[in-house]
């Protein structure tokens, strides 16, 4: 409940007025005239002064000063000089001044920012993205040290979000220069590709997080001496990876990086995906970008579901394919053998709890109380594991 004063005084020669109240508030005249919280009074409210920079208050009695109440207010406190301190909705009846603690002050501008911020938050959790919780972190340990040092109140919220967005757009120069170094053909033919992987996988670099990555499809595999590109672009963009696990049919025979390791299998070969899970798993990421033949993508994600941590990603790229004969898929768009007709129905998996709300017949899948999130974006597919065991809204 917000504060309405009960008393008003003029003060000594340098003409302070007081007001009591449990709550801060920022004072936005017209004549420079500020606030200052002074010692807690009876009923364990805040006596709060204000005085115009020069000392005097204009004396006419038209002169009004606003007073932004940061919580939890939804209007104004006027004041009107000569007259009582009125709320506009309330009049002037005397305030409950409940015995607790005052908040930190916070302008309007910052006191918007940290809810919408928490608001982000909030829908993070909600919807399962928690990868996309780090922009709203970052803002709110920004507040947090500003409450600190209340000198520095007056620095804008959105430097934070800047300073993020510019290193997210750095990671991603950075993922196109080492692409192009290394010679991937998503330079030419997937360059979307870049803002997603920067979007989804660039804050790990920020956190500087052990991953453990394994891809499918080290590339050039008519040449056994060429490919690897994306293997080393992972190596150099993620210093800190545990390891990097390059899986291909075709026999490749050159140096790679530390923690780079390379095997010869097919991509559907239960026993050997097996044997990798278990040496190098659990993944934080896993790249299919193999034969694209359907059969395949689909057995593929089924065998490392396991593999993949909680709070982990699956990309599945070129997913164009699952319209071509060639890759043993169809232009037929109700066929359900189709690689992108499969990841359509996990959107009913992931939404499990609600069919069952409904009462709509539908047994889930293994994957569903896992399914965090599904991102389709033009020749990509990228699946967030992670907690879905939220029961219906509804």
């Amino acid at each position: 409940e917000i504060c309405t004063p009960r008393s008003l005084e003029d003060g000594n020669s340098s003409n302070v007025w007081n007001y009591v109240g449990p709550w801060q508030a920022n004072y936005t005249p017209s004549s420079n005239v500020h606030a200052h919280t002074s010692s807690s009074t009876e009923g364990g409210g805040e006596s709060i002064s204000a005085k115009s920079d020069t000392g005097d208050l204009p004396e006419s009695p038209d002169s009004k000063y606003e007073l932004d109440v940061v919580e939890p207010a939804s209007s104004p406190l006027i004041y009107t000089k000569g007259s009582s301190l009125r709320h506009p909705d309330r009049g002037t009846q005397p305030p409950i001044i409940p015995n607790i603690p005052p908040p930190p002050m916070l302008s309007k501008r910052e006191h918007d920012s940290l809810h919408n911020c928490l608001t982000r938050v909030k829908n993070c959790f909600v919807d399962g993205s928690i990868l996309l919780l780090l922009p709203s972190v970052v803002l709110l340990v920004f507040i947090y040290h500003n409450q600190q040092q209340p000198q520095r109140l007056s620095v804008s919220v959105s430097q934070p979000i800047k300073h993020y967005a510019n290193l997210i757009v750095a990671c991603r120069e950075k993922l196109i220069a080492l692409e192009r170094r290394y010679g991937s053909d998503k330079i030419n033919t997937h360059n979307n590709f870049f803002n997603t992987y920067a979007k989804l996988l660039c804050p790990w670099k920020m956190e500087e997080k052990p991953i453990s990555i394994l891809e499918f499809g080290i590339g050039d595999y008519e040449n056994e001496y060429k490919g690897g590109a994306d293997l080393f672009t992972w190596a150099q963009l993620f210093p800190q990876a545990e390891v990097i696990v390059g899986v291909d049919i075709a026999q490749k025979s050159f140096s790679v990086p530390p923690s780079v390791v390379m095997i010869q299998a097919n991509q559907t070969n239960e026993t050997v995906i097996a044997e990798i899970c278990e040496k190098y798993g659990p993944f934080d990421l896993v790249v299919d970008d193999a034969s694209h033949i359907c059969e395949d993508v689909i057995a593929t994600f089924k065998l490392v579901w396991p593999c993949l941590k909680s709070e982990s990603i699956y990309i599945l790229e070129d997913t164009q394919t699952s319209y071509s004969e060639e890759t043993k898929c169809s232009s037929d768009l109700n066929a359900n053998w189709t690689s992108i007709n499969f990841f359509r129905s996990l959107v009913n998996d992931q939404n499990y709890a609600e069919l069952q709300h409904f009462g709509i017949p539908f047994q889930p899948s293994v994957y569903a109380s896992e399914l965090a999130a599904i991102h389709f974006y033009h020749n990509l597919v990228i699946v967030e594991k992670g907690d879905n065991t939220y029961p219906s809204n509804l």
